[in-house]
């Protein structure tokens, strides 16, 4: 899922609240967007493929008590994004990641995979960050990867 995935549908509607779903269940109501990361990711797998790409990562804390606190409408939610855009270069084709976890804990680093609109408005599905050999399968869905033989300089080489 990529920025552009999260914000068009929100600017459509904006109205609606905008929740978020981890594998474990849902941020709770009344998260506080604490940071807007641009990040551009450059890495070479162990199988020597070189990989490039830019990632847009919404610091998401809970609140200390969600008991009566209301999601974010997307409306505050790209007020936010907005004003960090005159500040950062946001890729509207950087992939998504959220990053989440009790006030004072740690942190996961989730990728954002889809947006569903239902009755409650607008949940961005997290998936947990995954330990792979991405060198042997370059069809792993955590983060984008040159095939060998889509570039003239990347070569074919096994894993490791």
């Amino acid at each position: 899922m990529t920025t552009r995935d999260l914000l068009e549908p929100l600017r459509a509607d904006p109205d609606r609240p905008l929740r978020f779903r981890t594998p474990d269940g849902p941020v709770p109501g009344g998260y506080h967007v604490t940071e807007i990361k641009a990040a551009t990711v450059r890495t070479v797998d162990c199988g020597g493929r070189p990989h490039a790409w830019r990632e847009t990562i919404l610091q998401v804390l809970p609140p200390a008590d969600a008991r009566h606190e209301a999601p974010m409408s997307a409306r505050k939610f790209l007020a936010i994004v907005d004003r960090v855009r005159d500040a950062l270069d946001l890729a509207d084709d950087a992939y998504l990641r959220v990053e989440h976890g009790p006030p004072g804990g740690a942190a996961t680093t989730y990728r954002a995979e889809a947006l569903a609109a239902g009755p409650e408005g607008f949940v961005v599905r997290l998936a947990a960050p995954a330990v792979a050999c991405k060198g042997a399968d370059a069809t792993l869905p955590d983060l984008p990867v040159v095939r060998p033989g889509d570039s003239d300089d990347v070569p074919v080489v096994a894993c490791c």
